[in-house]
């Protein structure tokens, strides 16, 4: 069913402005049962209506006002009160009001606003499980759909903002993939998990969407299906994933010695790097100043993308900008704001520019920071990027046209080793693996004996690992942290430590320290996330560059 939400009186009376006498159409059918424009909702309105001193001059309870025909029918059955209206007020889904407004000559006003496409859960409780995307995956996830129940709408797994079976954008929210995986695994069928789900594709979607059946019937449709999938798989065939993937071979884009950061990583040299975070603005004065002052201890520094979905200067531009200062960059580019098109054009953007370190990401979601009310993208999820990436780097575009020069990338991407879904994030970071992902930033490392089970758990992978690590400015900001931010776990001695040391920053500076020395023997380098205490980072590491 469509649910629906009713608009405040005030906007309604906005839209119907100079006009005087108003009809009102409900719907018997969605519109009733998500109680905004049954008899009820009806009636209510034009109480309502009439204390605000329009002339309510009939109604109509259609069956479904979304079903043009009918309704046209109906309508004529109140074709006096409808003569003397000036405007109809519809209390029905989009579909419905579109319809009316088809039919009826004068002005033609919602009474609602469509939400989504929902299933009944409990009379009263809606939730929205289908997007009508088109190309349903059902069959792969247990029968739970995370294009539309993920906020981010991930079919490769999961993000690692999961906390506690919950979403990172609250609200009551379950992670949809800790659904999928309890489900999947009850059914013993874990390893369908492993399976690389492609890119959707959207031309299926064009809107207005249109079925015909006069001109062709469903199971023509079905077969004109089958052949768009053999064609893909056909075109795809060559896949560390199986069929309905891509041209190009990992082998085929292999890069040697292509950055610092590479060339450190593959000899086997302990790695260190750093954080900067963009100005919100255009002011960089401050930002070169913090890369300059950490240059002689990091190798590479990562530059973010919107980190926590707060509109900031573009990763791209500050990296180009840091590469032109003698600053190896490493670019971070996120799923979140761009579509296919708009995320290859800024990878060959940032090859023309000089860079070469990317680091894919989803991105934190929107509603997380200062803009709120933006429409997340999503195009692609981390894994479909990543191999997007390779397939750029083989020459070709996403539907296999000729690049005019490839470009060349060292690609990586993040984990959670900390995260409560422990066994997909290791799932997905396979995928990763085998989409082109040759190193690994994890989040905020505190708890060697939990990193260590991780790194076991990823051994047989051949790519390199640098642990994540924030410095602890204080007990309270880590007792936040292991509330607020999933995957952080900060043991209780360290945050003890913090609360009773005199010299908090010295205190801070040798918990980092130690902790990068339990990392030594594990894996091969540490990034450090200042968080705006740049100055911190020459403190915690060794001099690099003398």
């Amino acid at each position: 069913m469509i649910v629906t939400e009713k608009k405040p009186l005030s906007e309604i009376l906005s839209s119907i402005e100079g006009y005087d006498k108003i009809f009102i159409i409900g719907c018997a059918d969605c519109a009733a049962l998500a109680q905004t424009g049954g008899t009820p909702e009806m009636e209510e309105l034009a109480i309502r209506l009439r204390r605000a001193g329009k002339d309510v001059v009939g109604s109509l309870l259609s069956e479904g006002p979304c079903h043009s025909l009918r309704v046209k029918q109906e309508m004529r059955g109140a074709a006096q009160e409808l003569a003397d209206a000036e405007a109809v007020i519809v209390l029905s889904c989009g579909s419905g009001i579109q319809a009316v407004a088809d039919i009826f000559p004068g002005l033609v006003v919602p009474g609602l606003n469509s939400l989504f496409l929902g299933n009944v859960m409990r009379y009263g409780w809606f939730e929205e499980r289908c997007s009508t995307c088109g190309e349903c995956i059902l069959a792969d996830t247990a029968g739970i759909c995370p294009v539309t129940r993920c906020a981010k709408s991930l079919v490769n797994g999961p993000c690692g903002g999961s906390q506690d079976g919950m979403c990172e954008v609250g609200g009551g929210r379950p992670c949809v993939w800790a659904e999928i995986y309890e489900r999947i695994k009850k059914q013993k069928r874990q390893l369908v998990l492993d399976k690389y789900q492609p890119m959707k594709d959207f031309e299926r979607s064009i809107k207005p969407g249109s079925v015909d059946l006069r001109r062709e019937d469903q199971d023509a449709r079905s077969e004109k299906l089958l052949t768009i999938i053999s064609d893909r798989e056909e075109k795809y065939a060559h896949s560390e994933f199986g069929q309905r993937n891509w041209q190009i071979k990992l082998e085929d884009v292999k890069t040697i010695g292509l950055t610092e950061l590479q060339r450190a990583l593959e000899s086997g040299q302990w790695v260190q790097t750093a954080e900067i975070v963009p100005p919100k603005g255009v002011d960089i004065t401050k930002v070169l100043e913090h890369a300059r002052s950490i240059r002689d201890y990091v190798i590479a520094v990562n530059v973010n993308e919107n980190p926590a979905s707060v509109m900031r200067l573009n990763s791209l531009s500050l990296s180009h900008l840091f590469q032109r200062d003698g600053i190896e960059p490493i670019f971070h580019i996120t799923t979140r704001e761009r579509n296919r098109l708009a995320l290859q054009s800024e990878l060959l953007g940032a090859h023309v520019l000089g860079i070469r370190n990317v680091l894919v990401l989803t991105g934190d979601h929107q509603s997380m920071g200062d803009h709120r009310e933006a429409k997340p993208v999503y195009d692609l999820d981390s894994v479909q990027l990543l191999r997007l990436c390779t397939e750029m780097m083989g020459g070709k575009d996403y539907n296999g046209h000729d690049l005019e020069g490839a470009p060349t990338f060292y690609l990586g991407a993040v984990v959670n080793p900390g995260s409560d879904l422990f066994d997909l994030q290791i799932m997905k970071m396979r995928k990763k693996v085998q989409a082109g992902a040759k190193y690994f930033f994890t989040q905020a490392v505190y708890d060697l004996k939990l990193f260590e089970k991780f790194m076991n758990a990823i051994s047989d992978l051949d790519v390199k690992i640098m642990a994540g690590l924030i410095p602890l400015k204080s007990a309270k900001m880590a007792r936040y942290m292991n509330q607020n931010i999933p995957g952080i776990t900060v043991p209780d001695q360290l945050i003890d430590r913090m609360e009773k040391a005199e010299d908090r920053i010295a205190e801070s500076v040798a918990i980092c320290r130690e902790i990068i020395e339990g990392c030594r023997g594990l894996c091969h380098g540490v990034h450090v996330m200042p968080i705006g205490w740049y100055s911190i980072v020459p403190k915690i590491f060794d001099r690099l560059r003398e």
